[in-house]
């Protein structure tokens, strides 16, 4: 029984293929990305420009108009004379009062910065979007870029006389950058929200002459893993439910001289693996990465190491008096690492990724488009037929325990995998 022990085709099939399956490399995650990650935490991407003194000195944090002085924080000038303008106090020399566009001004009371956290501040700016995108066309992101007043913010000057404090780390460019991919997803302030459910199924039924002379070996397996995941409120939790059953029997008949006998020899294995994979030294997470032309990818990554555990016993039923006995029970627990994969809409056509439609692999999903359809919502079906896959694996049944290839060959058998999601945006 040694030499066909389920637990040493555990122990020795799956420890280097588990390495190579786990590994996400980055020719599989290269694309040209324009939005990653939660709409709120795209806007607060720009924070560092919303809540610098150059900024906030003219959205909400002082009154120059005031007689009392400041209302909050210093005013390096001095108070604007009753009917002048800022030039006309001698400091905001560099704007020109005699056109709109350069005229130095505070903003309105809606326009107040000061204080104000990232939701807050996001709310506020997503509601001048609509209202500048009403009016022309990108007018919001136009605004930004070529506003003369936040021009001189960038480049450290308030407004002309006094350059005393540091223009915001984060340059211009950066920062339309990040405001670009924040309009880009539709200038909302929510987080994606949603569930991804991975079920795999595993089953065979096989036999095949051996290993012994005058020996025959009968297999029957079978496994199923699911992973509930759910995020909201930008936190992920994973739960996994798995078990896995093998059965090897193996019959062997005495030919001899004396009388034929037949001796039968049963291995049982149970796997299990069942918990959250969102216990551990990092949180679960979800990422959601956008192209520009709306092909997504979504990244899950469990928080720590799973723990499989694998109970074998055997029976012997000897009709030849050799005396066999059955092999002793053992148990024995294998820990994992976490279980990452991606999710893509599209794949691609052609390639290691693309369908196998001759297998039955199918994909149904939309791109995401933040007018006509802001979700993400799918379902993809994988046959894992070999290792193909390791390096983008979509099968954590391929990399565990299971022993899901032949025992006499080493053909690795069909898993099926049908992932489902479906997130959309939550204020």
């Amino acid at each position: 029984m040694g030499g066909l022990s389920v637990k040493r085709l555990f122990m020795t099939g799956f420890g280097a293929l588990a390495c190579a399956c786990f590994t996400v490399t980055a020719d599989v995650l290269a694309q040209t990305v324009a939005i990653a990650g939660d709409p709120l935490e795209l806007f607060s991407r720009m924070m560092p420009v919303f809540t610098h003194p150059r900024c906030a000195n003219c959205h909400g944090a002082v009154d120059p108009h005031a007689e009392s002085g400041p209302l909050e924080d210093s005013h390096s000038g001095g108070i604007v004379p009753a009917g002048g303008t800022c030039a006309d106090s001698g400091c905001h020399t560099q704007t020109d009062d005699s056109h709109e566009e350069t005229r130095w001004k505070t903003a309105s009371p809606f326009h107040n910065f000061n204080g104000k956290t990232p939701k807050q501040l996001c709310d506020m700016q997503s509601e001048v979007a609509d209202h500048l995108n009403t009016l022309r066309r990108d007018g919001y992101f136009m605004h930004l870029n070529t506003d003369f007043l936040i021009d001189l913010a960038f480049v450290g000057q308030s407004g002309g006389a006094s350059n005393s404090a540091d223009p915001p780390r984060m340059g211009k460019d950066k920062f339309l950058k990040a405001a670009r991919a924040w309009l880009d997803l539709g200038a909302k302030c929510g987080r994606w929200t949603g569930i991804i459910t991975q079920t795999e199924t595993f089953a065979s039924n096989y036999s095949f002459g051996g290993p012994e002379p005058h020996a025959t070996t009968t297999v029957n397996e079978s496994a199923k893993r699911v992973v509930t995941i759910n995020r909201e409120f930008g936190k992920t939790r994973a739960d996994i439910e798995m078990s896995g059953h093998y059965v090897m029997t193996m019959t062997l008949r005495d030919l001899g001289p004396n009388t034929p006998c037949t001796t039968t020899m049963t291995s049982y294995n149970d796997w299990s693996n069942a918990g959250s994979s969102s216990r551990g030294p990092r949180p679960a997470s979800v990422r959601f990465d956008i192209a520009e032309d709306g092909a997504y990818l979504i990244h899950f990554t469990g928080g720590g190491d799973e723990t499989t555990h694998a109970d074998e016993r055997g029976t012997v039923v000897d009709g030849c008096a050799g005396l066999l006995g059955p092999p002793d029970p053992s148990s024995i627990d294998v820990e994992w690492p976490p279980w990452q994969f991606n999710i893509r809409c599209p794949l691609p056509s052609t390639g290691p990724l693309a369908l196998r439609r001759d297998l039955g692999e199918s994909l149904d999903c939309e791109v995401f488009d933040a007018e006509r359809y802001p979700r993400l919502k799918g379902k993809l079906t994988r046959v894992i037929v070999d290792h193909s896959m390791a390096f983008d694996s979509q099968s954590w049944l391929t990399s565990g325990p299971i022993g899901i290839s032949r025992s006499d060959t080493g053909e690795q058998l069909p898993v099926k995998v049908v992932t489902e999601w479906d997130f959309v945006l939550v204020e």
